[in-house]
């Protein structure tokens, strides 16, 4: 037997003018108004999201295809499967739902045939019993399944970065979102929207029934560090706009090392904007992450974009796409910090950041009267340790304790004596320390920090 719901709200009583509409609604207590207007019931202890449907959603769009993306599954059989699409807004930092699919009682095989065209490119999510063996997989993990038939299915489970599962952080985490008008999901998902108002907790806890979407929407939440930007955004390298200046007069190209199954790679330098900023930031490697978690009560890609966008600022691309921002900015009178952040592809791109530092952006901040450039370090980011002094920093001291968390940090800095003179041949060892090949795709998140100030 199947069982469905069906809701009729005020606004399917079409005898009421919309202004006869507004004034009833208007008349019933604020915590009525969803249950008398709506037929959204107040169930056991309380919703678990008691956020009004206006707040969350928005009309259906085309999503520009240089935000990341990440799909996220629940596993089911009896209780459906469920399967949804975050778009993130780097910039902004909201998370869009812009696709939700549930059925019962279908195969990996036949989800998979549902979901491909979402793109094949498309990381998934998904949850922790995903690594179960069942009988109907012939002792294959779910996960996996699911991989052979064609889904990019993410290494590990979902889980923070911290590798914690817990459900009520994940709960927290969309309704902080949902609250501060940083998760929105498309009008036209209907059965996302039927969770959404069935979704809640009886005697403190959460109730599992009906909570399919819901569940696999937390399990994106979750995994939001793992978003991928369509490869198809990059696949012809992008074209500097007219106004994008070209510090190197030759778009500062150079050949990075090749990657393990193809051809050297072009890295060009350029000013950054904001939009590239915010992706690189979205799309930390897990060094550049906990370097910069350790510094910032609170941040987000769009604020450390704009916060970067201070000063001198560029952007290293490997074959159009971008990979690191690196830059100095005045912090008082003479003073400057130098900062650099970047993917998991960053290391390839160090040659290039090395040979620009030397050629432009050291002479740029000599000539707007520098007379010292500090950069500061994690004390167990050996990477970065190396690349500082092949850079020509002094090291000057441990700073022990400086992290937020109690982490030592090294201080290093230029001296207007040393930054010209620091011969690129020295800088040349850096490529050894830094240029290692990295497996990981193109645009996942995830990163290791260089010269954070």
């Amino acid at each position: 037997m199947t069982r469905h719901v069906t809701f009729m709200t005020i606004d399917d009583a079409e005898h009421y003018t919309p202004q006869q509409r507004a004034a009833i609604i208007s008349a019933y207590p604020a915590h009525e108004r969803e249950a008398r207007a709506k037929g959204i019931p107040v169930l056991g202890s309380g919703r678990i999201f008691p956020v009004a449907e206006e707040l969350v959603a928005c009309e259906p769009f085309r999503l520009p295809r240089y935000w990341p993306r990440l799909g996220a599954l629940d596993f089911g059989w009896d209780h459906p499967s469920a399967a949804v699409e975050l778009a993130w807004d780097t910039e902004a930092d909201v998370v869009y739902v812009a696709k939700a699919c549930r059925a019962s009682q279908q195969t990996p095989a036949m989800q998979a045939l549902t979901l491909k065209p979402w793109g094949e490119w498309l990381p998934w999510a998904w949850p922790r019993d995903g690594r179960r063996e069942t009988l109907e997989g012939a002792g294959v993990a779910l996960a996996r399944q699911y991989g052979a038939h064609g889904l990019n299915m993410l290494s590990s489970h979902a889980q923070f970065a911290d590798g914690s599962v817990s459900v009520e952080a994940g709960l927290m985490e969309m309704l902080d979102r949902m609250q501060s008008g940083r998760f929105k999901v498309f009008s036209t998902l209907l059965p996302w929207f039927e969770e959404f108002r069935l979704y809640h907790r009886k005697d403190g806890q959460v109730v599992k029934l009906r909570d399919d979407l819901m569940a696999a929407t937390r399990y994106g939440v979750m995994m939001l560090r793992e978003a991928m930007v369509d490869p198809a955004e990059f696949k012809t390298g992008r074209k500097r706009s007219a106004g994008q200046s070209d510090p190197l007069g030759l778009s500062g190209e150079g050949t990075a090392s090749p990657g393990p199954l193809g051809p050297p790679m072009t890295v060009r330098i350029v000013s950054a904007t904001l939009r590239d900023l915010s992706y690189i930031a979205a799309n930390l490697r897990p060094e550049d992450r906990a370097e910069i978690d350790c510094q910032f009560d609170e941040w987000s890609p769009a604020l450390l974009a704009l916060t970067a966008l201070q000063g001198f600022a560029y952007v290293a691309e490997l074959d159009g796409n971008p990979e690191a921002g690196f830059g100095a900015a005045e912090q008082r009178g003479g003073l400057w910090i130098a900062w650099s952040w970047g993917t998991r592809r960053m290391k390839r791109c160090v040659p290039g950041i090395t040979a620009f530092f030397h050629a432009v952006l050291g002479p740029q901040v000599a000539a707007h009267g520098a007379w010292r450039v500090e950069a500061r370090a994690l004390a167990t980011d050996e990477l970065a340790l190396r690349w500082l002094a092949r850079l020509g920093a002094t090291q000057r001291c441990r700073l022990p304790g400086y992290g937020k968390n109690g982490e030592d940090f090294f201080l290093y800095d230029w001296t207007r004596e040393s930054w010209n003179h620091v011969p690129i041949s020295k800088a040349a060892g850096a490529e050894a320390a830094a240029t290692d090949t990295d497996h990981c795709r193109q645009g996942r998140a995830g990163a290791r920090s260089r010269t954070q100030g």
